[in-house]
């Protein structure tokens, strides 16, 4: 069973959000706070992107995505490698690493693999809406919760510089 929140802030753009409070069902019937929720939804949609961030985390795929990208109609390894200073066995190994997560795709002419950037756009959209949940996550909720702790924080270990001792 899928706990979904309905919630304004958990995932509808600008535009069709609702502006007030009550738009926001309580976290009492799971007897966690709302914003555990938040962030206990925010941690399920990061786990199922993390084959795109991993993907991208990595400089050499980040160039390796780029060039593809900058190539459209398909690169094969050999190309890559030459365009980007790496071997052809470490461009295959990166190439295979982005077509676990979904953003490369491989065509089959004969013996030779012609790559490209994917046209399967849910791994960009999840990321996407992921990217937004999380700013407005953030937006309303962090803010207004942390700011009050963090400052409890420093004021009850002294961390704002008044103490000559440090």
């Amino acid at each position: 069973m899928e706990n979904r929140l309905t919630c304004h802030m958990m995932g509808k753009p600008p535009h069709k959000q609702a502006h007030d409070s009550s738009a926001c069902k309580s976290g009492e019937e799971n007897n966690r706070p709302l914003t555990a929720q938040h962030m206990a939804l925010l941690g399920e949609e990061f786990s199922a992107c993390s084959a795109l961030l991993s993907a991208l985390g990595n400089e050499n795929r980040q160039v390796i995505f780029l060039d593809l990208l900058r190539n459209w109609g398909g690169l094969r390894t050999y190309e890559i490698a030459e365009h980007v200073g790496l071997s052809k066995p470490t461009v295959s190994h990166h190439l295979s690493i982005m077509k676990k997560a979904g953003i490369v795709s491989v065509e089959h002419i004969g013996t030779v693999r012609v790559y490209h950037p994917s046209e399967n756009t849910k791994p960009w959209k999840n990321l996407s809406q992921l990217a937004w949940k999380a700013y407005r996550f953030v937006e309303e909720e962090v803010s207004k919760e942390t700011c009050p702790k963090i400052h409890t924080f420093k004021r009850e270990r002294n961390i704002d510089g008044t103490d000559a001792s440090n």
